[in-house]
């Protein structure tokens, strides 16, 4: 046996009868567990705090229409003005967004303050239409339009995609 086969071997056993939980490990652990925290509040629980101001509506990267809560106002793109036709009531305003051949019409409940799309001319599964209703964070898409329903908060990362079939 050669000085490098002992040295290896040495190094080896003193692996094997380490404790895994020895006093500096436990800091790393600790630190580890922390940041894990941190992260989930900061990107998971954060978000759904946030106090939100109303949703939008978004065709790619353009926003469409957008309703304030506070003030029940919306606001058209000017670019859409002959493609949306809006419709409220005492407890729920109907957006419904026609483009040539493509509809998607949207309900926003006004005393619970949900958005949900109601119906689309998209694909056969027509994901878009079995997605929940948003409230408070979240995101409605329809993949074959490009259409999404956001929620408009003071604190707003990028919701996660829910279906949409893609």
């Amino acid at each position: 046996m050669d000085s490098t086969e002992h040295s290896s071997n040495k190094i080896l056993n003193a692996f094997k009868v380490r404790n895994p939980f020895e006093f500096n490990d436990i800091f790393i652990y600790l630190f580890i567990l922390t940041l894990v925290a941190v992260l989930f509040i900061c990107f998971v629980i954060a978000p759904s705090l946030a106090d939100v101001k109303g949703f939008s509506i978004c065709v790619g990267q353009e926003e469409i229409f957008s309703l304030d809560y506070s003030s029940g106002k919306y606001e058209i793109s000017n670019d859409y003005l002959d493609n949306i036709i809006v419709d409220e009531n005492n407890s729920t305003i109907t957006i419904f967004f026609d483009d040539e051949s493509n509809f998607n019409l949207v309900e926003y409940n006004v005393k619970e303050k949900w958005v949900k799309m109601l119906d689309s001319a998209c694909s056969k599964s027509k994901d878009c239409v079995y997605e929940p209703k948003i409230s408070n964070n979240g995101m409605i898409y329809c993949a074959p339009h490009d259409l999404k329903i956001l929620p408009i908060a003071e604190f707003s990362p990028t919701p996660p995609v829910i279906g949409g079939g893609l």
